[in-house]
């Protein structure tokens, strides 16, 4: 394990926890539990930019590579198979 400051963080857990406060702020009551969750969840569903794709083909081909974020593992791997970029490189 890393020298995290705080392991139990979990970007999803702001998303949503955000989403909470601004629909209490803008009175967006109409939202149910349900529906904030699909809402939270939508960040699963993003698409790389263009260029993303194709730069980190190119580079698997000769290194091992991997985008950088400091989102949640199940986002990584969500948006990774959405945009395909779960290819392998060199091992």
């Amino acid at each position: 394990m890393t020298n995290q400051v705080n392991p139990g963080f979990n970007i999803d857990d702001v998303h949503r926890s955000v989403l909470d406060e601004l629909a209490v702020e803008y009175r967006l009551d109409m939202f149910s539990d349900a529906e904030r969750n699909a809402i939270a969840r939508c960040w699963h569903s993003l698409d790389a930019w263009p260029d993303f794709p194709d730069a980190l083909e190119r580079l698997r081909r000769r290194y091992i590579a991997v985008s950088f974020t400091i989102l949640s593992v199940s986002l990584i791997i969500a948006t990774a198979r959405r945009n395909g970029l779960h290819g392998s490189g060199p091992v």
